[in-house]
């Protein structure tokens, strides 16, 4: 397919008041993960972890009707974090990779946390499998595992040929997508079925030449969308709709590129978010080829996470330096903000 690129703008809208809460005691450093849970204390409010370069993880209960965020609990592992996921409607457990080669489990309640997994290489993503109780670490040593975590040992390993730069999980199909560390110019995401854990079910050749940078799973399990260095995505069908995949740019200025380091689904409407290095943020309709929502720019500094919460109302995204440019100069402050989205910048419109 060809790009899609910014000929849309004229079928966005902007938000011109665009309120936002931003969230108290943020982190120190660049938030390196996003993750929404439910909160145990109302179905009104969700949980929210974040994880940082400070080395620390940090969970707020978020109001979805006022934005309003109560910071609950910091736990501190002293070496940069890399990533989060909650085992699935457990509302008091979440995991944690971390550049010490481990993945965690943090026990809300008591502010605990325990190793569950062990790599040779910083753990890029941790990710859990609800319908069969299994979490799956995916490293830079080049290798993907799966836990049962109440046993030391991994129930079983996946030698690969590529670093895991990113991955995501469809529970509702039992597919686990890994991104690739390229090689040649050519990215590629390899699919693994959960009932043949080690057999490559499919290899999906991208048209992105640089390196992927995030890659998030359609709500109905039909294809994926990933995002790289080089400003573009890719939407990706499964075999059946091979016909409707295309690529498009995004996240630029002029002459210069930038990174799409996140994206998000809305599980009702199957529209998405990404969020990239320019500080930029938008809303998209895949299937109209349609950019829905151009968040107002608010400086130079990166937006290294952006997330819809579980029900689509509140999009938490983080502001940090991504080093894209080397070290800086000064200091970029770390901020999380939340928006209230109103459906009319989420929902796909009316043809």
């Amino acid at each position: 397919g060809g790009d899609w690129g910014l000929g849309c703008a004229s079928k966005m809208s902007i938000d011109r008041t665009h309120k936002v809460v931003e969230v108290a005691d943020a982190p120190a450093d660049t938030v390196t993960c996003l993750a929404w849970g439910e909160a145990p204390t109302s179905p009104d409010n969700s949980a929210l972890v974040a994880t940082s370069w400070d080395g620390k993880a940090r969970c707020w209960e978020v109001n979805h009707t006022t934005g309003n965020a109560v910071p609950r609990v910091v736990v501190a592992h002293g070496v940069p974090l890399l990533s989060a996921c909650w085992a699935g409607n457990d509302r008091t457990r979440c995991f944690i990779g971390t550049s010490d080669n481990k993945a965690l489990v943090w026990l809300l309640q008591t502010n605990q946390v325990a190793q569950v997994a062990q790599h040779e290489a910083p753990v890029k993503s941790v990710l859990w499998f609800n319908s069969r109780n299994v979490l799956v670490t995916a490293s830079w040593d080049r290798t993907v595992k799966y836990w049962d975590t109440r046993q030391g040992t991994p129930a079983c390993t996946v030698p690969r040929r590529n670093k895991c730069m990113c991955a995501c999980v469809h529970p509702q199909s039992d597919v686990l997508l890994v991104g690739n560390d390229g090689d040649d110019c050519q990215q590629t995401v390899t699919a693994y079925d959960m009932k043949m854990p080690t057999a490559t079910l499919y290899t999906y050749t991208l048209p992105l030449k640089q390196q992927l940078r995030c890659l998030a799973s359609f709500p109905d399990g039909t294809g994926f969308i990933a995002g790289s260095i080089e400003g573009r995505c890719a939407v990706e069908h499964v075999e059946a709709k091979k016909d409707r995949n295309f690529a498009f740019k995004c996240h630029r200025d002029g002459d210069k590129v930038f990174a799409v380091h996140d994206i998000s689904f809305h599980h009702t409407y199957g529209t998405f978010s990404t969020v990239g290095g320019d500080g930029g943020a938008n809303f998209w309709d895949k299937d109209a080829k349609q950019r829905l929502f151009q968040f107002p720019k608010q400086g130079s500094t990166p937006i290294t996470c952006g997330q819809l919460n579980c029900d689509g109302k509140v999009f938490a995204y983080a502001f940090g330096d991504d080093w894209a440019a080397g070290a800086p100069g000064a200091e970029r402050q770390t901020k999380i903000l939340l928006k209230l989205v109103p459906n009319e910048q989420i929902a796909q419109k009316k043809r």
